[in-house]
């Protein structure tokens, strides 16, 4: 009856409420996966010296993960001899395992090239866009005309920017 199953889940044990799990401090996190991503390749090419992994093409402000501009200046202070070994003794980091290990897989060898230089293309182009966006809102507030014309010389050279086809059009 109603009355027997009251009276023995009054006389159960109380559940203990459960209390939240702490999360580990971590980075700040990137909401876009492809720039995360594109990060990856890049330092891990870099890192394990891969012949096209070419640091001068990348500015350390285009990687979007902080962890990833980190390691990337790291590696320019050290003049190119930044060992992976060290980046475990100065970052405890999931991302950094993903960094390291990062498992693109290709058909044939000769695409990798290409994948690294598209992977700086979508991390300059990312920083490219916000720039623009930024300045788009700029000249929307700006009431001086002489002040909106050299904010639409910025966009209009941001915009070739991000038009080009070549890296190095992008530094």
């Amino acid at each position: 009856s109603v009355d027997t199953l009251t009276r023995d889940l009054a006389k159960a044990p109380k559940k203990e409420e459960e209390k939240p799990v702490a999360e580990k401090p971590q980075v700040a996190q990137v909401k876009d996966e492809k720039t995360v991503k594109a990060g990856r390749f890049i330092l891990n090419k870099i890192l394990t010296k891969a012949p096209y992994g070419d640091a001068s093409v990348v500015k350390a402000e285009w990687f979007q993960h902080e962890l990833h501009r980190q390691i990337f200046e790291d590696y320019v202070a050290s003049n190119g001899q930044l060992k992976i070994g060290s980046l475990f003794d100065k970052y405890e980091d999931e991302e950094l395992r993903k960094i390291v290990g990062d498992d693109v897989v290709f058909e044939k060898t000769a695409s990798e090239p290409n994948y690294y230089n598209d992977c700086v293309m979508v991390l300059a182009n990312e920083v490219i866009a916000k720039d623009l966006s930024a300045l788009n809102k700029k000249y929307n507030s700006a009431t001086d005309n002489l002040e909106k014309r050299e904010i639409i010389k910025e966009m209009a050279q941001l915009q070739q920017k991000l038009k080009s086809k070549n890296v190095k059009d992008k530094l």
